[in-house]
């Protein structure tokens, strides 16, 4: 059997290890957990309570099933005849002897030794175990070494990959009779508790028993069809207008609004946009309370719909309705956001990305003319409060960056009806890949000046992860562009 992930590296986890990205070497495997994720686990749809009919008109003739959603990250439990482990999509990967882990050799057993995989919630419970799970605990636990692996549970909830004999599991209640054969009721390892519903009034009583009072982050809801529903509690939030876009067409009336947050060292970071802002009275009126407070900024910044963002003075407070804040995208990637500096000579000034989050359809409920911009009112800790974010060194979004350093330079000229005709190749080590994922560890730079022609002047910038990688890339770059007539003029650094 070949072998599945890398082991060489990682952390302790308990008596287990977690592994970093791209540990996970089945590529097949890794492209079956990254699709499963984009389209399914991205794919669920926010609703309301007063929307509950709606999940039923979905299912037709079909089941509807109920969940709590548990408040962690998707991972994936993979089993091959001996082997049980966790990936996610990004090929991370945690294995040993940890008390999921061990269930999970029962599980394997009677999934044999062709490749099974299953979805699930990797949650862990507080260190106090007063509150429900969330976010916060797991990354304590998974960045708590050999002490919080017991706080670790994992929660199936669906079937990605299972050999079987002629059993038809198109429909969820299928794969669930299929899961609770397979995985019964243990400590750490088991089924996501679910349960039939026939109608909204038992979903409404349970939302009231459950999220409305705290215990739950919210509930999912799954037809047989496959349509997946979550249901949480809307989120309101204060954040700052740092710049707004104009109706195309009308004249006077704001388009969107660009949002930010306060980080504890007085720094903004960008959140998103808004452009659900009410009728053509309610932008007008925001379109003249903005207008008047414009000021510049040193980068430019474009709305949803392409336009341009006005940039304003941070002084307006608005309450945002958001159905969803993430802090990860579908490829479960960190989501990274501008940090902003406003000066009030220079106006805004951009920083570097960050570790922040997106909104999910946001509405503006009102202008708050009672809140000032402090970093209690707008604090950034607002969101935190409904998703996990990666933590990063305040203030290092305004940090000086390393120097670059030129490795080569090869210049080449050629004389063409009395002009010369100049291509140069310049190869970098930016030394910036590891203080942000702004910049990759090599570039290379070709330039292309032939003043005959209609563009004189043309360039093609290359990135690469390694010196061997850029070498290749330069040496491509050399003999696909200098044939006979070109005489080298300058090389070294």
């Amino acid at each position: 059997m070949a072998k599945l992930y890398d082991k060489t590296k990682g952390s302790a986890l308990g008596s287990g290890k977690i592994m970093p990205p791209a540990s996970l070497l089945d590529q097949a495997l890794l492209g079956t957990l990254a699709r499963y994720r984009r389209s399914v686990a991205s794919g669920y749809s926010p609703i309301g309570l007063v929307e509950l009919s709606s999940v039923f008109a979905a299912a037709g003739k079909g089941e509807v099933f109920l969940s709590e959603k548990l408040d962690g990250e998707l991972w994936f439990l993979v089993l091959q005849g001996k082997e049980a482990f966790l990936a996610n999509s990004r090929g991370r990967v945690i294995h040993g002897k940890l008390p999921f882990l061990n269930e999970a050799q029962d599980i394997a057993k009677k999934t044999g030794d062709q490749l099974a995989v299953f979805a699930g919630e990797l949650y862990a419970t507080s260190a106090a175990g007063k509150d429900r799970p969330r976010a916060a605990d797991l990354a304590a636990a998974l960045a708590g070494g050999k002490s919080q692996a017991g706080h670790l549970y994992f929660a199936v909830f669906d079937i990605v990959e299972l050999h079987t004999e002629g059993e038809d599991l198109t429909t969820y209640g299928a794969k669930l009779e299929k899961l609770t054969g397979l995985f019964g009721e243990g400590e750490h390892l088991a089924i996501a508790p679910t349960e039939k519903v026939e109608g909204t009034g038992s979903i409404s009583d349970r939302y009231e028993s459950t999220v409305a009072n705290g215990q739950a982050e919210g509930l999912v809801l799954r037809t047989d069809l496959g349509r997946i529903y979550k249901l949480k509690p809307e989120h309101t939030i204060d954040p700052v207008v740092v710049g707004f876009s104009e109706r195309a067409g009308k004249t006077k009336e704001v388009r969107s609004i660009s949002l930010a947050l306060m980080r504890d060292n007085e720094t903004y970071q960008l959140i998103g946009g808004c452009g659900t802002l009410g009728d053509s009275k309610a932008r007008a009126a925001l379109y003249k309370k903005l207008s008047s407070i414009e000021v510049a900024g040193n980068f430019r910044q474009v709305s949803g719909d392409g336009a341009l963002y006005r940039f304003v003075r941070p002084e307006v407070v608005v309450e945002i309705r958001v159905a969803d804040i993430i802090s990860f995208d579908s490829r479960d990637e960190a989501i990274r956001r501008l940090v902003l500096k406003y000066d009030g000579e220079a106006g805004w000034v951009k920083g570097r990305l960050s570790a922040g989050v997106s909104l999910n359809n946001p509405v503006l409920s009102r202008v708050r003319d009672d809140k000032q911009v402090t970093a209690e009112e707008v604090r950034f800790s607002q969101v935190e409060e409904c998703c996990w974010v990666t933590l990063e060194k305040s203030g290092s979004a305004f940090e000086a960056l390393p120097a670059s350093k030129l490795l080569d330079r090869q210049v080449y000229t050629k004389a063409t009806k009395g002009q010369i005709a100049v291509r140069k190749l310049l190869l970098w080590q930016t030394n910036k890949e590891k203080v942000s994922t702004e910049y990759p560890a090599f570039v290379v730079h070709w330039t292309d000046y032939s003043p005959g022609r209609k563009e004189p002047l043309r360039h093609t910038v290359r990135p690469a992860a390694t010196k061997k990688d850029a070498e290749h890339l330069a040496k491509g770059l050399i003999e696909a562009n200098i044939k006979k007539g070109w005489e080298h003029r300058l090389c070294g650094d």
